[in-house]
């Protein structure tokens, strides 16, 4: 953030987005989209006694319709974002003093912060949703030398809880991405990982 300019990316570990994990859920996701979008269309568009399936949704009932129709909606809407996150992934990478967010094949950075400048380093659960594990990160400094985002990340600690969190659907589990992270911190600093988690 202190930087204007995009940092080049650092040679280090590279950890990938899982596509084949983002394709799998895009497919069962577009699937009941598609399966409640015909339940809607036969039930909408034939008389009763001519319906195609072998049930049907009540005419009466705005609840059932509302419920299937968002099922529809939702289902086809995840199932374009899981594959636009799958055709745009994002990696992480372990450089020796730094840690970068970028997109596979472009040199632009999207996020860099120095190991020296992070506070904490957490693998926690969301707190609503899905309850999924994630690395949240708190900085020392959020326009510390070093530090950049393109996306202005670090102003959002309020509504957020944390200054980061690190992209999901990563080939590596969450708790060995912030296992591999403290390390690299504690290598950093050489006084241990106290003030971390």
């Amino acid at each position: 953030m202190a930087d204007q300019q995009p940092p080049p990316r650092v040679p280090g570990t590279v950890i990938e987005t899982d596509r084949g994990k983002l394709v799998g859920l895009a497919i069962v996701l577009g699937l009941f989209g598609a399966a409640s979008g015909v339940v809607l269309w036969d039930s909408w568009t034939h008389q009763d006694g001519a319906y195609l399936l072998p049930f049907h949704l009540a005419k009466d009932s705005l609840f059932t319709w509302f419920v299937v129709g968002l099922g529809t909606f939702g289902g086809v809407g995840c199932f374009i974002a899981f594959l636009v996150r799958a055709l745009l992934p994002r990696q992480v990478i372990l450089g020796e003093e730094v840690l970068q967010v970028t997109r596979p094949g472009s040199s632009t950075v999207e996020t860099q912060v120095p190991y020296a400048n992070i506070a904490t380093v957490s693998c926690e659960r969301e707190k609503d949703g899905e309850k999924r594990l994630r690395v949240g990160i708190d900085l020392l400094d959020p326009a510390g030398p070093g530090t950049y985002s393109s996306s202005g990340d670090f102003r959002k600690k309020a509504e957020l809880g944390r200054d980061l969190f690190l992209p999901d659907s990563l080939t590596e589990s969450p708790e060995e991405i912030a296992r591999l992270l403290a390390g690299r911190c504690k290598k950093q600093d050489g006084a241990g990982l106290d003030n971390r988690q």
